[in-house]
């Protein structure tokens, strides 16, 4: 038979209080994700209950709907008798005696005992819908609705390291921030590695995996967060990361992530950045390693945009006795355009002894605005532009800029930063533009 209506409004209340219990656990995970392992039991019997009771009101609600479509069943007509019709015995009067009480009746014999006769089955009206659902059909039919599907067997990932280090492949991180402009980078290659499309990749991992995964990206955010506030620079970008990794978390759960917590305290370091390093070398030990095996056009593409400079260790003696040294020490200096190599930019910056060296690619528009402004305002010295900037983005800076334009055409090693910064102050010392270099 169908439930009745107080039968679903019972499966409803327990419905509602199942869903309100488990959206007050997500609540508090969002206000302290670190109770993730306390409440991991709790959450997955909650889950299913919500989904067995679901089912069920379902279920009930379809038998209702199905007995309120049935037609109002035909009451069959009594079945004529086939018996005889016997006359009632005429009784007669009694007679009363002479005391004045009336005589006892005599009552006619009982009729012999006859068959009860049964009423024939109600005619067969074609047409007419199936009985009632009965609560055998719907345990049959809820038990064929709760099977789980099946599916091909999926063989079970044997390593994650290929797909590990696919994601790490793109990720440079400094040891050490010094400028606002460094910062807005790193912010940037950390939205870029928690888009919807990277977090696909994640679910191919496995549950250790993704930890792994997770526990490096929270703690680079962490260290982002206290480098803004050393910085002075904006934390707007890190406020949708975290939103992103701690819905991550919970949504799929891979395991407990340490960092989510405003009270989280790094782990391996004395700071969240060493942490982070700490992670990206047990995912990265090698660096280089993680690059999977390039074809002939990408290699022919990483051939073009390698820059002709000297090995490291020559660099001091190309620059020992150069007359311009002094000169150079102390200067802000942009590189605009190509890949960001952080090693590459430390080592510039220190033989040549920069007071900063910051390197924004021109596809990168809110680098490329920001330096735009600081260009106009006169916060940077020299602009030095790769063959690798596109022609937009450095026009539009170069518009406005009261720091001047050296391209350098043979990459952007010792050699060429120390040839174009020559023609620039000989352009300047012979009487050309004048040297925009701050004083002091």
């Amino acid at each position: 038979m169908p439930a009745g209506p107080h039968e679903r409004d019972a499966l409803l209340a327990s419905l509602d209080d199942a869903d309100r219990r488990l959206r007050a656990l997500y609540s508090e995970l969002a206000d302290d994700p670190d109770l993730a392992g306390q409440h991991d039991a709790a959450i997955r019997e909650l889950r299913l209950r919500r989904e067995e009771l679901a089912r069920a009101v379902g279920l009930a609600a379809l038998a209702g709907w199905r007995a309120a479509q049935r037609p109002p069943e035909l009451a069959p007509e009594p079945p004529a008798s086939s018996a005889p019709v016997v006359a009632a015995p005429v009784v007669a009067a009694p007679e009363v005696e002479a005391t004045g009480a009336p005589a006892a009746p005599e009552l006619p014999p009982p009729p012999p005992d006859e068959p009860a006769s049964e009423p024939p089955p109600p005619p067969s009206a074609p047409g007419f819908p199936p009985p009632p659902v009965s609560a055998e059909d719907l345990q049959r039919f809820k038990a064929a609705f709760s099977a789980p599907a099946s599916r091909p067997a999926v063989a079970p990932r044997k390593d994650d390291r290929p797909l590990l280090l696919a994601l790490a492949s793109h990720v440079r991180i400094a040891p050490e921030l010094s400028t606002a402009e460094a910062f807005d980078q790193e912010v940037d290659q950390l939205e870029k590695a928690t888009t919807s499309d990277q977090q696909k990749r994640w679910r191919k991992l496995t549950k250790e995996a993704q930890v792994r995964w997770l526990s490096f990206l929270v703690a680079w955010a962490k260290a982002l967060e206290r480098d803004a506030d050393r910085l002075g620079a904006l934390r707007a970008g890190l406020g949708p990361v975290f939103r992103e990794l701690r819905g991550y978390s919970i949504a799929d759960n891979p395991g407990f992530v340490h960092g989510f917590a405003r009270s989280a305290t790094p782990r391996w370091g004395g700071t969240w950045r060493e942490d982070a390093f700490a992670h990206l070398r047990e995912i990265r030990p090698e660096p280089g390693a993680e690059a999977p095996p390039a074809t002939k056009a990408k290699a022919r593409a990483k051939k073009a945009e390698e820059p002709d400079e000297a090995p490291e260790g020559d660099e001091a003696d190309e620059l020992a006795g150069w007359r311009y040294r002094d000169r150079a020490r102390g200067l802000r200096v942009v590189v605009l355009g190509g890949e960001v190599r952080e090693e590459r930019r430390v080592a510039l910056e220190r033989a040549f002894g920069f007071a900063s060296l910051e390197w924004v690619p021109t596809d990168r528009p809110r680098l490329v605005a920001s330096l735009a402004e600081r260009a106009e305002r006169g916060s940077v010295d020299v602009i030095l532009v790769t063959k690798f900037a596109s022609h937009g983005g450095s026009v539009s800076i170069q518009r406005t800029s009261k720091a001047p334009f050296l391209t350098m055409r043979h990459g952007y090693g010792v050699t060429t930063v120390r040839q174009v910064l020559e023609e620039w102050f000989a352009r300047v010392d012979g009487g050309g533009k004048g040297d925009r270099r701050r004083s002091g």
